[in-house]
């Protein structure tokens, strides 16, 4: 069961732009009002298997923050940049800078792997893609935003958010006993995610050309480009019986919501590849998507951010001939469950 925990991001006003932060774009005199941040990052574990085992701690990490307030009329007022050696020295707490009273947009950013000139208008700043294959262990891109009349010295609390959600396959296992099939392994198994959104805006909506990884298979430059080794595509080490094969396996991608596939957007899935007698044969699952774990109490369909998405396979017969081709159901069985960095309720679903 996947522990769930949680991030908070808090953004508040006190003090002035003396704060060490490296980098101030656009400060305004006059009449200012401070502003204090505080931030604490989400805390999930992370990928453990394959050579890179890494600690629970670098999906906590945040190495470099930035925050971003712009006016009224969209005009970047305030850039504010604490890198990682000035967060070692002072923490990320009571991160301080001064901005004028006022309707303002602010944006707090975590480890960002952008270069922002030019980036001097909200409307700018929307539009800076993120990209998964750039995303890695320790690194995750955070974001949160609000927008507030500043009037008087307050408290705004905001709740960070990672682009990357989390598919975790819990287990594998055959159920071959009595069957035909009895006796027989999954052969050369690798898991995968399929139709994988590979770019986001910092505030994770899509762009007007999506990049997409793993587009209807299993694609090894798409596997390979990432700076996380087996980031949506793993193989599974070892046969697979009815005893099982219960290694965790994890994989991230980025937030899929769509509700109906057409022939440009489909939607992410998660594959399981396999030779089971001499044929190479597909699971697909339609991540939480209806008959494939969604249910009304859950609330929205597919991949959303920051949210961890749990299955369980039990196989009992062939798949299908393409990893893109419906799987018949009396042939495998799906424990799935949804978790959220906040309560979301858990279910069971069975074909």
């Amino acid at each position: 069961m996947i522990k769930r925990f949680f991030c908070t991001a808090m953004i508040a006003l006190a003090i002035a732009a003396c704060s060490k932060g490296e980098g101030t774009i656009g400060e305004v005199s006059g009449g200012k009002k401070t502003i204090r941040l505080d931030v604490e990052p989400y805390k999930v574990l992370t990928k453990n298997t394959g050579l890179h085992n890494l600690d629970a701690m670098a999906m906590d990490s945040i190495n470099l923050l930035e925050a971003f307030i712009f006016k009224e009329d969209g005009s970047l007022e305030l850039y504010r940049r604490f890198g990682n050696s000035e967060i070692v020295k002072v923490g990320l707490s009571n991160l301080q800078f001064e901005i004028t009273p006022g309707k303002k947009h602010i944006y707090a950013v975590a480890n960002s792997k952008t270069k922002w000139a030019g980036i001097t208008t909200l409307d700018k700043f929307l539009k800076v893609p993120v990209y998964l294959q750039d995303e890695k262990y320790g690194y995750f891109t955070m974001a949160a935003s609000t927008e507030i009349d500043i009037r008087e010295s307050t408290t705004i609390r905001l709740k960070m958010k990672r682009l990357v959600s989390k598919i975790v396959v819990n287990g594998i296992k055959t159920k071959f006993a009595g069957t035909p099939y009895d006796g027989m392994y999954l052969r050369s198994a690798r898991l995968y995610l399929t139709n994988v959104y590979g770019s986001k805006t910092y505030i994770g909506e899509d762009l007007a050309d999506p990049k997409i990884l793993n587009k209807g298979k299993d694609i090894e430059a798409d596997v390979s480009s990432t700076q996380i080794p087996g980031a949506f595509s793993e193989n599974v080490h070892t046969l697979v019986g009815d005893a099982g094969y219960d290694t965790p396996q994890y994989f991230y991608c980025y937030e899929n919501m769509i509700e109906q596939e057409t022939s440009g957007r489909k939607f992410t899935r998660l594959v399981l590849e396999a030779v089971l007698d001499g044929k190479t044969y597909y699971y697909p699952i339609d991540i939480n998507q209806p008959g494939y774990g969604w249910t009304s109490a859950i609330d929205h369909k597919g991949i959303k951010r920051s949210t961890i998405y749990t299955y369980n396979f039990v196989i009992t017969g062939p798949g299908s001939d393409d990893p893109e081709k419906k799987i018949t159901f009396k042939n495998i069985t799906l424990d799935a469950s949804v978790e959220g960095f906040t309560t979301i309720p858990k279910y069971i679903v069975h074909f």
